[in-house]
């Protein structure tokens, strides 16, 4: 809340005015397009790890109140819909519906990584103020895929190694590090061929999946007629997404992703007036966006549930 007064406070409010004028229609029908075929392709990702135990659109049903609960209440909200409504509605395991959302989430870290380099390599030079920022997530990310694939390689061995390290540093006891040991635990259960191939499965799905939130996050400036470098936005929404699984975010990332954008943005000599003024745009149309997508409840209500009983 602190950080979105922050963001509030630099916007001028002449330019909050004019974001009626410079809005634009043709980028906002790109902006939902591209929002609903990133709910369609995470509700595949989710129906592929589930192993299709459910239909394809009363899962869309679950991913919808997922985001929605991710968006207007807290990330964790929006987890422990997903983990409930399949475990107690739809009768998945809990064990099978945290292995989906495990490995969804190991496919993201994977693409999200990859499209944060990959726009490195088009924004030459990188601003200075922007290197720490991407050392520190660059070397989160990197030790993440480390301990993943050593787990998978090593098996027991490697994990007998990581307790006693966490041990030795008094870590062992936290309830995450002993949830994250838990899912190592069930990784490493895999034939190693097995568990490899869904990994790599759930990265190109993945990488599908975050091409089209690229897609999104430029047009959404787009939609108020403000021009970006495409890699220049594909650069800040990678690190977004990174802050996007921080404890931390609630309602949408209200504060703390507008913080990073505006912090990040500034380093490209982008207005801050101009530009503190369209994020509290981008703000309301998320929330509205996501508010239509709720129309979909009622319409599977009275529709999909009657084709499924026929």
């Amino acid at each position: 809340m602190v950080l979105f007064v922050y963001v509030l406070r630099q916007a001028d409010f002449a330019q909050l005015l004019a974001l009626k004028v410079r809005f634009s229609w043709g980028w906002l029908g790109v902006t939902f397009l591209a929002f609903l075929l990133m709910l369609a392709i995470k509700t595949y990702q989710y129906y592929i790890f589930i192993g299709r135990k459910l239909s394809y659109f009363r899962l869309l049903e679950i991913v919808v109140i997922q985001n929605a609960l991710m968006n207007f209440v807290a990330t964790a909200a929006g987890i422990a819909s997903y983990l409930t409504m399949l475990g107690v509605e739809e009768d998945v395991r809990l064990g099978k519906a945290t292995e989906s959302f495990v490995l969804v989430k190991v496919g993201d870290i994977v693409a999200v990584s990859f499209y944060l380099l990959f726009s490195i390599f088009f924004i030459r030079p990188l601003p200075v103020g922007a290197v720490p920022v991407v050392t520190v997530v660059a070397l989160a990310a990197l030790a993440f895929l480390v301990v993943l694939f050593a787990s998978l390689l090593l098996r027991e061995k490697f994990l007998i190694l990581l307790r006693n390290l966490l041990a030795l540093l008094k870590l062992d006891k936290a309830n995450l590090v002993k949830k994250m040991l838990g899912y190592l635990d069930k990784l490493v259960a895999y034939p190693r061929a097995e568990i490899l191939r869904t990994i790599t499965q759930a990265s190109f799905i993945s990488l599908a999946y975050m091409g089209m939130t690229m897609i999104w996050g430029y047009a959404r400036f787009q939609s108020f007629s403000l021009t970006l470098d495409f890699f220049i936005v594909v650069f800040v929404l990678s690190l977004v997404q990174f802050a996007s699984w921080i404890p931390i975010y609630i309602f949408g990332g209200l504060g703390l992703s507008e913080g990073i954008w505006l912090s990040l943005l500034g380093l490209f000599s982008t207005q801050t007036a101009e530009l503190a003024a369209i994020l509290i745009g981008i703000r309301v149309l998320n929330y509205l966006l996501n508010a239509l997508t709720l129309l979909y409840l009622p319409l599977y209500a009275a529709f999909g549930r009657v084709s499924a009983v026929q």
